[in-house]
Order: C-alpha cells, then sequence, then structure tokens
C-alpha cells in the first residue's frame, strides 16, 4: 500500500510539472533525445592551417608571398601577385581573396558542384572532413534601372556564396563558419573563415541531465531572460572557449530557440548543462 501511494504522489508531482510546463512553454526536444559522442575526431583544426603555405595550396603555383605587413599582434596580410592573404590565428581567422572588387559576372555554373568545390577548397586548407556540417549554396544577384526606366532592370548572377557550417559529431559551433564565394563561371574569388583551431584538451564533451532536467532548465533560463511562453526548440550545440593559444575548447550547451509569438523574430538562449 505505502508503495502505491508513493508511486501515486510521484506520478502527481510529474503532472503538475508537466501542466506547470505546458501553460508556459511548448518544448520540442526531439533534437537532443539522444546525445552527441563524448569524443572528437582524430583529425581536427590545427594552427598549422594559418600558416602562409596552407592559404597558398589553395592558390595557383605561380602564386608566390611578395610582401608582408603585419596589422596587429597576431593578424598578418600577405599579397601575391593577384591575392591578398590575410591570417589571425589568435582569432581563428583567415581570408584569402582576391584584390579587385568586381569579379567577372559572366557564366553559370552548377552549384552542387560549388559545393564540392568548397569543400575541396577547405580540406586543402586544413579543415578535416569530420568537421565540416551544413553546407548551402546562395546567389547573389543584382539589378540596375538605367536612365528613366522606372522598373528595375533583368536581375544579374553576381557572385555565388557557399557557406558551410562547423559541425564535430553532428553538433553546430557556435560561430564557427566558412563563406567561400565564386564567380558566375566558378573561378575562386574570396574564402572567408573563422575555424579556430581545436586544443588537445579541456573539452567538456557530455553532460549527466535527462531530458526532463534539461527542460526544466530551460524553463528556468528562458524566464530569467524575459521569456513566459512560446513555442521552443531544443538542440545540442558546443561553445567555443578561447585559450591563450589561440585554439578552442568545447563545451556542450543547448540551444533554446522560442518563438514567443507568431510572427516575432525567433530568438535562441544558450542553456548550460554541465
Amino acid at each position: 500500500m505505502r508503495t502505491m501511494k508513493t508511486a501515486f504522489i510521484a506520478l502527481s508531482l510529474i503532472l503538475c510539472a508537466g501542466s506547470l510546463l505546458a501553460q508556459n512553454f511548448q518544448f520540442d526536444t526531439s533534437r537532443i533525445a539522444t546525445p552527441p559522442r563524448a569524443t572528437l575526431p582524430q583529425e581536427r583544426m590545427t594552427l598549422k592551417a594559418f600558416e602562409a603555405s596552407a592559404a597558398l595550396r589553395i592558390l595557383p603555383e605561380n602564386e608566390k608571398v611578395e610582401k608582408s605587413q603585419r596589422l596587429s599582434k597576431s593578424r598578418v596580410v600577405e599579397f601575391t601577385r593577384g591575392w591578398r592573404i590575410e591570417r589571425d590565428p589568435l582569432e581563428g581567422a583567415l581570408l584569402i581573396a582576391q584584390p579587385a572588387d568586381n569579379p567577372n559576372t559572366e557564366g553559370t555554373f552548377d552549384e552542387s558542384k560549388l559545393r564540392e568545390m568548397s569543400v575541396e577548397l577547405l580540406k586543402r586548407i586544413g579543415v578535416p572532413r569530420s568537421e565540416i556540417g551544413r553546407v548551402e549554396t546562395r546567389s547573389l544577384v543584382a539589378s540596375d534601372a538605367d536612365g528613366d526606366e522606372k522598373e528595375p532592370g533583368r536581375p544579374q548572377l553576381i557572385l555565388y556564396k557557399t557557406f558551410v557550417i562547423r559541425e564535430i559529431n553532428g553538433v553546430p559551433v557556435e560561430g564557427h563558419r566558412a563563406v567561400v564565394s565564386h564567380t558566375p563561371a566558378g573561378s575562386l574569388h574570396r574564402a572567408n573563415l573563422l575555424w579556430p583551431a581545436l586544443a588537445g584538451s579541456g573539452h567538456r564533451l557530455e553532460t549527466k541531465l535527462t531530458v526532463p532536467q534539461i527542460t526544466a532548465r530551460a524553463s528556468e533560463v528562458l524566464r530569467r531572460n524575459g521569456e513566459q511562453k512560446g513555442k521552443v526548440s531544443l538542440r545540442w550545440k558546443y561553445v567555443p572557449v578561447k585559450q591563450q593559444s589561440g585554439e578552442v575548447a568545447l563545451r556542450l550547451v543547448v540551444g533554446a530557440r522560442i518563438q514567443s509569438a507568431p510572427g516575432t523574430e525567433p530568438r535562441e538562449i544558450t542553456v548550460p548543462v554541465d
């Protein structure tokens, strides 16, 4: 009898808690049902990717560094005959660009091929395939009105931009991505990376919290950030913690994406799970 009474009380508490949460937030926990692996891939981005030789690997063989200039304590800009290379290992930033602002806009190119080319470019710089997540290509178009024309002219393709999101173990790393720009004919125009090297230790990649515990904590964090109700989608993500070397250690957290009301801009709030 005592066991049945205890079970009834426990069930009542669970139902009350579920009702309280439902009155405030509607949670989608499908994306955190399975925790990610608690280990990092053997291949990792290293500081060597921010050496000039790594950037030169994606340029034509006749491109050599002809001039170098230090912009800050850690940022250096180098010039070849046709390219500008900016690299900052302490910030995990790398820019490879043609000096000309106006690329050749003639031609069209297959977008699936551009995605393959962008991934291959990152691999040649030093980004391992195990860190490459979602890859999307978008077209940048523009149109002008000539003379007395009241309507804009025919849209013209300016560039293809391929966005590559950094993911490890299928989990996105907050703020880390690469944008690779190609001309309509498919030639490289610019590669812009924010992709710091990974530290050899100091990562926190797992949690002992259950999904109900994470949901309860998310409710608390959301309320502290001024949210009272709405649909909330929970997902795993890594927050990078910068080290003195410029490398980053990863910390597993949950992102709580909420849309308070229809038509409002969604926002994502970080929920610690350690």
